[in-house]
C-alpha cells in the first residue's frame, strides 16, 4: 500500500513517524517551538497540496488534515 500525507506538518497524525508505505509532503520544513515543546515539520517532499508534483493513481490512500 501506498500512502501520501500532502500536508504532514510535524506528522502528530501518526504513531509511526517513520513509516515507510507513507510518502510525506508539506509546503514547509523549519523546525520551532511552542509551549516549550520543539516542533520539527521535515517532509520527504517538499511541495504545495494545490499541485502535487506526483502522477494520478499512484497512491492507494491520500491523508489530507491541513491544520496548525
Amino acid at each position: 500500500m501506498k500512502i501520501l500525507d500532502a500536508c504532514c506538518g510535524s506528522k502528530m497524525f501518526w504513531f509511526d513517524k517513520d513509516n515507510a508505505h507513507t510518502t510525506f509532503m508539506d509546503i514547509r520544513e523549519e523546525q520551532f517551538e511552542i509551549h516549550n515543546k520543539k516542533v520539527n515539520v521535515c517532509p520527504d517532499i517538499i511541495g504545495d497540496f494545490r499541485n502535487m508534483p506526483f502522477d494520478d493513481h499512484i497512491f492507494d490512500l491520500i491523508v489530507f488534515d491541513p491544520h496548525i
